[in-house]
């Protein structure tokens, strides 16, 4: 049986807890073959998990269908050690990404140097391709990024969060040029 993976150990630990187990917490699985927890609010990615876990026999349905852990999801809890978690790799840039990186210097360096730009400062907008783009310039290492209203950087090493059981805003994210993003830019414009 292949490992368990960060997220699937994560459902399990959580299945596990006795408060939810008091609370008669377990999840359901639509005609489709899909999970949900009801009343807990969880990513889709730890609703998949949590049918990997059924895959393994360590989650078995009670008379109303409710999925719970059984004596061998509850004993796995105690003996499956945390699995290693490291990011995925960054995704490969693409002409749009290029084109964002040359719009965020342009918003936050020269004249505007110290600014935190918003997308939508630069073009960003609903359904637009820009929080995806600036994402990924930060895992490049071309951009930097913080919360609106925090202080707290992230830069392509931390940016990244461990896979997590509950869904959550993401909240109003700014922007900022880095060193090697004005590198980058630098070189294209003299290629050009």
């Amino acid at each position: 049986m292949r490992p368990l993976t960060y997220i699937e150990w994560k459902v399990l630990q959580w299945m596990s807890k006795p408060y939810i187990r008091e609370a008669h917490y377990g999840f359901n699985v639509d005609s489709r073959g899909r999970a949900s927890f009801g009343q807990a609010d969880l990513t889709i990615d730890a609703c998949a998990a949590a049918l990997r876990l059924k895959a393994r026999g360590w989650v078995t349905p009670d008379a109303y269908g409710t999925h719970r852990l059984n004596a061998a999801g509850f004993a796995a809890a105690e003996t499956e050690a945390e699995p290693e978690w490291s990011p995925p790799t960054a995704p490969a840039l693409n002409a749009k990404d290029y084109e964002t990186l040359d719009d965020l210097a342009y918003s936050t360096s020269g004249k505007h140097a110290g600014h935190w730009a918003a997308p939508i400062e630069f073009g960003g907008g609903n359904g637009s391709h820009h929080s995806a783009s600036l994402f990924k310039l930060v895992r490049h290492g071309f951009a930097m990024t913080r919360q609106r209203g925090s202080q707290k950087m992230q830069t392509a090493a931390d940016v990244v969060p461990r896979p997590r059981l509950f869904k959550r805003a993401k909240g109003s994210r700014l922007y900022q040029v880095t060193e090697n993003g004005l590198a980058h830019v630098e070189a294209a414009r003299k290629r050009a």
